[in-house]
Protein backbone atom coordinates (compact mmCIF):
# COMPACT_ATOMS: atom_id res chain seq x y z
CA UNK A 1 0.00 0.00 0.00
CA UNK A 2 2.93 2.16 0.87
CA UNK A 3 4.29 1.65 -2.82
CA UNK A 4 1.14 2.60 -4.00
CA UNK A 5 1.27 5.96 -2.39
CA UNK A 6 4.54 6.80 -3.04
CA UNK A 7 4.45 5.97 -7.06
CA UNK A 8 0.96 8.08 -6.99
CA UNK A 9 2.66 10.96 -5.33
CA UNK A 10 5.89 10.68 -7.69
CA UNK A 11 3.07 10.78 -10.77
CA UNK A 12 1.41 13.79 -8.91
CA UNK A 13 4.97 15.48 -9.02
CA UNK A 14 5.56 14.51 -12.11
CA UNK A 15 2.06 15.91 -13.77
CA UNK A 16 2.68 19.51 -11.65
CA UNK A 17 6.04 20.17 -13.04
CA UNK A 18 4.86 19.40 -16.59
CA UNK A 19 1.91 21.36 -16.01
CA UNK A 20 4.62 24.20 -15.05
CA UNK A 21 6.51 23.92 -17.72
CA UNK A 22 3.35 24.13 -19.83
CA UNK A 23 1.81 27.18 -18.29
CA UNK A 24 5.24 28.80 -19.17
CA UNK A 25 5.17 27.85 -22.72
CA UNK A 26 1.33 29.25 -23.39
CA UNK A 27 1.71 32.53 -24.82
CA UNK A 28 -1.35 35.26 -23.44
CA UNK A 29 -1.27 38.08 -21.00
CA UNK A 30 -0.26 36.22 -17.85
CA UNK A 31 3.48 35.56 -19.86
CA UNK A 32 3.05 39.64 -21.30
CA UNK A 33 2.70 40.82 -17.83
CA UNK A 34 6.79 42.07 -16.35
CA UNK A 35 5.90 41.41 -12.91
CA UNK A 36 4.04 37.92 -14.25
CA UNK A 37 7.21 37.47 -15.95
CA UNK A 38 9.78 37.64 -12.80
CA UNK A 39 10.28 34.48 -10.35
CA UNK A 40 12.54 33.06 -8.02
CA UNK A 41 15.28 30.55 -8.26
CA UNK A 42 12.69 27.37 -7.95
CA UNK A 43 11.01 29.16 -11.48
CA UNK A 44 14.38 29.46 -13.03
CA UNK A 45 14.89 25.50 -11.92
CA UNK A 46 11.56 24.70 -13.35
CA UNK A 47 12.74 26.72 -16.74
CA UNK A 48 15.85 25.23 -17.11
CA UNK A 49 15.86 21.96 -15.30
CA UNK A 50 19.22 22.76 -13.30
CA UNK A 51 19.60 22.30 -9.77
CA UNK A 52 19.62 25.26 -7.31
CA UNK A 53 23.51 25.25 -6.93
CA UNK A 54 24.10 25.03 -10.71
CA UNK A 55 22.02 28.23 -11.24
CA UNK A 56 23.82 29.45 -7.94
CA UNK A 57 27.21 29.23 -9.31
CA UNK A 58 25.86 30.61 -12.97
CA UNK A 59 24.68 33.47 -11.32
CA UNK A 60 27.81 33.81 -9.69
CA UNK A 61 30.40 34.00 -13.08
CA UNK A 62 27.20 36.16 -14.79
CA UNK A 63 25.90 33.56 -17.12
CA UNK A 64 22.67 33.51 -16.90
CA UNK A 65 20.12 36.35 -16.72
CA UNK A 66 18.76 37.37 -13.14
CA UNK A 67 18.11 40.09 -10.97
CA UNK A 68 19.63 40.72 -7.97
CA UNK A 69 17.73 43.06 -6.05
CA UNK A 70 17.84 43.69 -1.70
CA UNK A 71 20.11 40.45 -1.58
CA UNK A 72 17.11 38.48 -3.60
CA UNK A 73 17.25 36.68 -6.88
CA UNK A 74 14.78 37.18 -9.44
CA UNK A 75 14.59 35.80 -12.86
CA UNK A 76 12.44 36.81 -16.12
CA UNK A 77 10.92 33.63 -17.92
CA UNK A 78 11.53 35.34 -20.96
CA UNK A 79 14.74 35.82 -20.31
CA UNK A 80 15.72 32.12 -19.23
CA UNK A 81 13.76 31.04 -22.38
CA UNK A 82 16.04 33.54 -24.30
CA UNK A 83 18.98 32.38 -22.76
CA UNK A 84 18.45 28.56 -23.48
CA UNK A 85 17.52 28.99 -27.08
CA UNK A 86 21.16 30.71 -27.46
CA UNK A 87 22.53 27.35 -26.88
CA UNK A 88 20.58 25.32 -29.71
CA UNK A 89 21.98 23.21 -31.90
CA UNK A 90 21.84 23.51 -35.89
CA UNK A 91 20.40 20.39 -37.66
CA UNK A 92 22.55 19.11 -40.59
CA UNK A 93 20.23 20.83 -42.95
CA UNK A 94 20.57 24.42 -41.01
CA UNK A 95 24.33 23.53 -40.80
CA UNK A 96 24.34 23.04 -45.07
CA UNK A 97 21.94 25.82 -45.83
CA UNK A 98 24.34 28.64 -43.93
CA UNK A 99 27.77 26.45 -45.73
CA UNK A 100 26.00 27.10 -49.00
CA UNK A 101 24.60 31.04 -48.29
CA UNK A 102 28.09 31.52 -47.21
CA UNK A 103 29.71 29.76 -50.12
CA UNK A 104 27.53 32.10 -52.62
CA UNK A 105 28.41 35.14 -51.30
CA UNK A 106 31.90 34.35 -51.11
CA UNK A 107 31.56 32.82 -55.14
CA UNK A 108 30.15 36.16 -56.27
CA UNK A 109 32.87 38.14 -54.42
CA UNK A 110 35.17 36.73 -55.86
CA UNK A 111 34.01 36.29 -59.70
Amino acid sequence: MENQNEILYSLLQEIKRDISEIKILIPGKANDDPVNDLGPIEMAMQITNLAKPTIYALTSKNEIPFIKKNRKLYFSKKDLLSWLSQGKQKTIQEATDQVNEYMSKNIKKRG
